[in-house]
């Protein structure tokens, strides 16, 4: 138990007995960081939002594209039906 006391002791004299230009780097280290870590987690988000967005336009635009196609195939059932009937009179 002794020994630890010392060690936990021996820890807080070194960081006392820090000079001035160690701390001013340390805390520069940090504060930079901490600015990295916050812009890699917006530019994170950001990239979430834009691949939802286009997920959701891409969805949107096979919808219309399937049903343009279903509408064309609408058309051309509905012609064929026409030309049947004609043909069969």
């Amino acid at each position: 138990m002794t020994r630890g006391v010392g060690v936990i002791r021996e820890a807080l004299t070194k960081h006392a007995n820090l000079r001035l230009r160690t701390k001013f780097l340390l805390s520069l280290v940090l504060v930079t960081s901490a600015i990295t870590c916050a812009t890699l987690l917006i530019m994170r988000h950001s990239a979430q939002v834009q691949m939802r967005r286009e997920t959701e336009e891409g969805a949107r635009n096979a919808i219309l594209r399937f049903q343009v196609v279903e509408q064309q195939h609408q058309i051309a059932l509905s012609q064929k039906g026409d030309l049947l009937a004609t043909l069969a009179l």
